[in-house]
């Protein structure tokens, strides 16, 4: 059984049922006006759903990019590990590694979130700018930085689509109204047109006659009154 729409449907059903119903209009002569109602609220619907589908491949990207700069971070600062680390195996002196990494590890930085990650990682960067411009490990300092920067940016740009996205949901919502308020108006005009009855069969076919809007107190009193038979 057919029914009129309501809050709770999807943008699915709202854009199903008014679709079969303006087409149903135009169909049927002396329609035009419920489906000039219907048509540009219609639209805007459509408009918002293939906006939420935009801003969800969207966030996907900004998610694949996450995972990029994560892995790029990780691996600068491995790269950084294991260089300093041969240093100290091919130089004499006191040991770089100490300084630069003074856990003697990394691993505790790969697994920090990338939001705190970056702060670290940062902090590498600076312990090896700190050995000075000459130094041979001094251009790690730039590649880890260069790292930084890219996961900045890229946790931003998801953040940003991620809003995007939850916008993009809350203007379908609000747009679905219209739908369902003008959806509700033809009814009430078209059984005022074509009668209780004949209005499913015309122009919202699948919905019963009992599940029409009612109409309002003051397009009822308008109405011609039964007067029960008397006997």
């Amino acid at each position: 059984m057919g029914r009129l729409l309501y809050d709770t449907d999807s943008t699915d059903r709202h854009l199903e049922t008014d679709t079969r119903h303006a087409r149903l209009c135009r169909r049927l002569p002396g329609t035009k006006n419920l489906l000039s109602t219907i048509e540009k609220p219609l639209q805007e619907l459509k408009t918002r759903q293939i906006n939420i589908a935009t801003r969800a491949q969207a966030r996907m990207f900004a998610y694949n990019n996450v995972v990029f700069a994560d892995t790029r971070l990780d691996n600068a600062v491995r790269k950084a590990f294991d260089t300093c680390r041969q240093f100290d195996r091919d130089t004499v002196g006191p040991p770089i590694l100490e300084q630069i990494f003074p856990t003697n590890t990394y691993g505790e930085i790969a697994r920090l979130p990338l939001a705190e990650q970056s702060d670290a990682v940062t902090g590498i960067a600076m312990r090896i700018e700190a050995l000075g411009e000459d130094h041979k490990l001094f251009v790690l300092a730039h590649e880890i930085r260069a790292a930084v920067a890219t996961s900045i940016q890229a946790l931003n740009d998801y953040q940003t689509a991620i809003r995007a996205r939850k916008t993009a949901e809350t203007e379908e919502e609000n747009a679905q109204l219209p739908v369902r308020n003008r959806y509700e108006l033809n009814s009430l005009r078209a059984r005022e047109m074509f009668g209780l009855v004949a209005t499913p069969r015309r122009c919202f076919r699948g919905l019963a006659p009992g599940r029409l809007a009612r109409f309002p107190r003051k397009i009822r009193s308008t109405s011609p009154s039964r007067q029960p038979t008397r006997r």
